[in-house]
């Protein structure tokens, strides 16, 4: 009983409350960007700025998303969101 009268006290209220979404999961890896300045990730090909040209990058992505930073800095290179939701996005850009 003194253990949860001394949460209640102390703890409780420093508590934050829970994100309202839940945490992505996702794959991370090391590709090596080729010569056109691509990486390779699931068969599909993603540019990224020409000063890479065969170095080696970190990639994370699931389903969503793909997000390719500088294996060095963790700096993001490229972030790219599904299709379907930058259609939604794009008339309410213009």
């Amino acid at each position: 009983m003194q253990v949860r009268r001394m949460f209640d006290e102390t703890e409780k209220d420093a508590l934050l409350p829970l994100p309202a979404s839940e945490f992505q999961m996702f794959e991370t890896g090391i590709r090596k960007v080729d010569v056109t300045g691509c990486v390779a990730i699931k068969q599909n090909f993603y540019s990224v700025p020409y000063l890479y040209i065969c170095k080696e990058v970190l990639v994370h992505f699931n389903k969503d998303w793909v997000k390719v930073l500088d294996a060095q800095t963790i700096r993001y290179l490229l972030c790219i969101r599904p299709l379907r939701e930058r259609q939604a996005q794009r008339p309410a850009e213009l």
